[in-house]
């Protein structure tokens, strides 16, 4: 049995899956751009599934300069990993996601840094009654509460903060 020709002719545009992207590097250099659609869906060259988030790839001749664009939003990556790991940010399926304050994240690395992080006790005072509490809150959130100055104590804070900070003391 014959096996099956993968490598693209030089110009010739195809598309690409995110798991093949992930699993194989092709031989030659490729430049991607990330393409979606809600509408239709894309046949990967690899592995023939239907998908509506791709990358859409095409060989370019080894002189020149590889720049992976988003179709979405014209930004530029100089790898088709760092492409891909910002495509999430469009589609919003996301690999790993914190259940506390719905942040995704591309790779479990980047997830398990935000988890310790979040796990981290802090020295907290309440923006209400200026009592010191010690508490467990995401990166994120502590940086946007700090900043709009709503951080409260168990005592002073509203019902729907309360899911988002884990109190470990008054």
């Amino acid at each position: 049995m014959a096996e099956r020709n993968d490598s693209p002719v030089e110009g010739e545009l195809f598309y690409i899956c995110f798991p093949c992207v992930r699993v194989r590097r092709l031989g030659t250099k490729i430049e991607f751009v990330y393409v979606s659609s809600e509408e239709s869906t894309f046949t990967c060259r690899r592995c023939q599934r239907s998908c509506k988030f791709v990358l859409q790839a095409v060989k370019v001749p080894p002189h020149h300069r590889l720049s992976h664009l988003c179709s979405e939003c014209n930004q530029r990556f100089s790898t088709p990993s760092d492409l891909f790991n910002h495509s999430y940010g469009h589609s919003g399926d996301w690999p790993f996601r914190c259940r506390l304050c719905y942040e995704g994240f591309a790779m479990n690395s980047e997830f398990e840094r935000h988890v310790a992080r979040r796990e981290t006790v802090r020295n907290l005072r309440c923006n209400e009654c200026c009592r010191e509490f010690k508490a467990k809150i995401c990166p994120r959130t502590y940086t946007d509460m700090r900043r709009l100055q709503h951080l409260y104590c168990r005592n002073c804070c509203n019902v729907e903060n309360r899911d988002i900070i884990e109190y470990v003391s008054p």
